[in-house]
């Protein structure tokens, strides 16, 4: 069962999780098949938007969305601005939008039931440029949002699609953290994230055998490294 644009492809939604800094509410407005939601851990507030019953019936009939989640059939647009008219959103907020493309940036015609035109997705980024949330955004690298999205962060890559490879960009109003909400994609690909699930079992399965206050010793010792590597990362990232 597939969606469209959707980020089940190998490598798309693990990319896009491995780029999600620590967040207390979750929003992944323009659902589609849910590829994302079903696959990052979940926050404590979660939000899935979008104005197609078949997008909703799809993401809750392939499994793996967090049971704590707001299903929303409406227009994604409109409920963020109404949300951000009543300062909803906050800096502990991730909102992960999923558009329809523009249509120029296309190699066919419309694809979904509910499209979106060039005054809605500058509707959109007037909206994205303006919250105090963390914004991701996924799409084609197209004029209309190199000129709306100045000064945010962009990453590109290829992604497989129905046409074949494409590049899509994921851009994002905040700097790639020192932190994740999820470490469980963790690698750049399949090999690499298997190398490093392996790794992280052959640790718990050395850790959970050690002494109590050993697991503790080494505790400390990670924790030390970890606060180190984030205040350098910080002050990198402030330098630039």
């Amino acid at each position: 069962m597939t969606w469209p644009g959707g980020k089940n492809g190998a490598g798309a939604y693990q990319r896009i999780i491995n780029h999600m800094p620590p967040h207390r509410a979750y929003v992944e407005a323009f659902l589609g098949s849910g590829a994302v939601l079903r696959n990052k851990r979940p926050a404590r507030i979660n939000v899935a938007i979008d104005p197609s019953e078949e997008a909703h019936d799809l993401c809750q009939s392939i499994g793996g969305a967090p049971a704590n989640t707001l299903w929303l059939h409406e227009d994604a647009l409109t409920w963020l601005e109404r949300r951000a008219a009543k300062g909803w959103m906050t800096a502990e907020t991730l909102i992960y939008c999923d558009p329809p493309y523009p249509m120029q940036t296309r190699k066919g015609g419309p694809l979904y039931e509910f499209e979106l035109t060039d005054g809605d997705h500058q509707r959109l980024l007037a909206w994205a440029t303006a919250t105090p949330a963390m914004v991701m955004i996924s799409g084609y690298r197209c004029r209309l949002y190199d000129d709306g999205l100045t000064g945010w962060h962009r990453i590109d890559y290829q992604a497989q699609t129905r046409q074949g490879l494409v590049e899509e960009c994921l851009w994002m109003n905040f700097t790639p953290p020192a932190q994740l909400h999820d470490y469980g994609h963790l690698g750049g690909d399949f090999r690499e994230r298997e190398r490093i699930k392996r790794k992280k079992d052959r640790w718990s399965r050395k850790i959970a055998a050690m002494d109590r206050l050993e697991r503790l010793a080494i505790m400390e010792v990670l924790t030390t490294v970890v606060e180190g590597d984030t205040v350098a990362a910080h002050d990198q990232r402030d330098a630039q």
